[in-house]
């Protein structure tokens, strides 16, 4: 042993050479694993033993480890068995020599290896300012067991090799900008620029603010991002890369969802529903759709109201109403005895128009003629429209078979304001309007009324509201 190490060192060896004689063991190599490292950055070193057993709980070892002291700059070493009672290793450097040795009282095997121990970790500094490759040389390696002294077979080189790594930037990655319903896609090659590593070498990370969602595709190395449908607003993706010696960078953008004009949503008619029997078309009718959904908020949506001989309402005969902004008309002009179709279609301050989603037909017929039409199937009063209401709202009723019916309507009190109806009734589906009068044809005040329907056993009663 040189006279340079540390006396702690010869008080270990000779506790090891008081200790029984070897098992003669063999195959035993002392080594470390090559590796890469990046100039400027700290390098741990693992000093292993291999072809040993459990047997070898009680370990002492010397050794020295030769290096490059012009890239390597060695800084410290540490204990690295399971208990550290014996404390760190000793050592001393002289030149490119280092000189070191330990004691450990118990080996640690690597799972799953069970003759390879770790006997020391040593830490350097790589001061090297460009890319090298140098070696670790082991000598004089002396190493004991609870028997005493056990040869090693071989001592094994290190390869340590130096890159100059360039930490990777991320380029062009300030503001996106894209429009409602459309997709934004990051490729990643695009953004991260990496001189020693690929894009699949790079550990990726991302958040992204809601409501936004994303498709990541790992192969293709692009990712998607998502806005919600009809949606448009702003929001923040972070990008932070990590490449494979520990050094990163982060970056933030904005996202910005431009809106754009949308055309209403679909919707279709409701009352009177197609293949209606009318029998009494005096005065004015009403008709009733469903609103179209105003996809863009603060959109204004106008109806415009087609009736007429012709389903594609070509005919001189076709009657047209336009801005309307409620979902139903009270409609007053008179009917001849024919089949008429009607539809209705929405428009919004864009331009965009959309038609419901299918033309109605019904037959006015003061004789009954039903040609081509359905009857009800039993006695039903619908719920009026609108609810609340004011000036009128539309009553519908069906009958299925010639009845006595009375339509009529009441007060809070049970008392009688409005006879909308008394006498037979052909089989059909039925609508009146009542105007908020009473019998004198007199406007009543503000309030909720009764509607009573009779017609043969049937009875039922709706409650409407009225408001001035």
């Amino acid at each position: 042993m040189k006279n340079c190490v540390p006396f702690q060192i010869s008080v270990f060896l000779l506790m090891a050479s008081a200790m029984l004689p070897a098992a003669g063991m063999a195959g035993m190599t002392v080594w470390s694993p090559d590796t890469t490292v990046c100039c400027g950055t700290p390098y741990p070193m693992s000093v292993l033993i291999t072809g040993i057993t459990p047997e070898d709980s009680v370990l002492a070892y010397q050794f020295d480890l030769e290096f490059d002291s012009t890239l390597i700059h060695f800084t410290e070493a540490k204990h690295a068995g399971m208990t550290d009672s014996w404390g760190d290793p000793v050592f001393n450097q002289e030149g490119n020599i280092l000189h070191m040795a330990g004691f450990t009282a118990d080996t640690y095997l690597s799972p799953g290896d069970t003759n390879r121990a770790v006997l020391a970790n040593v830490m350097f500094d790589v001061i090297a300012d460009t890319t090298d490759t140098t070696f670790m040389q082991f000598s004089d390696f002396r190493f004991f067991n609870r028997h005493g002294e056990v040869p090693v077979d071989s001592l094994a080189e290190n390869r340590v090799t130096i890159v100059l790594n360039f930490p990777p930037v991320i380029v062009e990655f300030d503001q996106f900008s894209i429009y409602e319903d459309d997709t934004l896609t990051i490729y990643w090659n695009q953004v991260i620029q990496d001189v020693n590593n690929s894009a699949d070498e790079l550990d990726i990370q991302f958040t992204l603010d809601p409501p936004y969602q994303y498709i990541v595709d790992p192969d293709e190395n692009w990712l998607k991002i998502i806005p919600p449908a009809n949606w448009s607003g702003a929001g923040f993706i972070t990008l932070r890369v990590i490449d494979p010696f520990d050094e990163s960078y982060m970056d933030m953008a904005l996202i910005a969802t431009h809106a754009v004009a949308d055309p209403p949503g679909s919707f279709h008619l409701s009352s009177p529903p197609y293949d209606t029997l009318i029998t009494d078309f005096n005065s004015f009718h009403g008709f009733s759709w469903q609103a179209a959904e105003n996809v863009d908020e603060g959109d204004i949506i106008q109806y415009r109201f087609y009736l007429g001989p012709d389903s594609l309402f070509r005919s001189s005969e076709t009657i047209l109403v336009s801005g309307i902004t409620e979902t139903s008309l009270l409609f007053s002009q008179s009917l001849e005895n024919k089949l008429y179709y009607w539809a209705v279609q929405a428009s919004d301050q864009d331009g965009f128009e959309v038609l419901c989603d299918q033309t109605f037909r019904f037959r006015v017929s003061g004789q009954g003629n039903v040609d081509a039409v359905s009857f009800p199937e039993s006695f039903y009063l619908y719920p009026n429209y609108p609810n609340p209401f004011n000036p009128g709202t539309v009553l519908q009723y069906d009958v299925p078979v010639t009845a006595d019916v009375s339509l009529n309507i009441l007060n809070g009190k049970g008392q009688l304001v409005k006879r909308l109806c008394s006498g037979i009734r052909s089989p059909g589906r039925y609508l009146t309007v009542w105007h908020g009068d009473n019998e004198a044809g007199q406007l009543t005040g503000s309030g909720i009324y009764y509607v009573i329907f009779k017609a043969g056993d049937y009875h039922k009663t709706r409650k409407v509201i009225l408001m001035r």
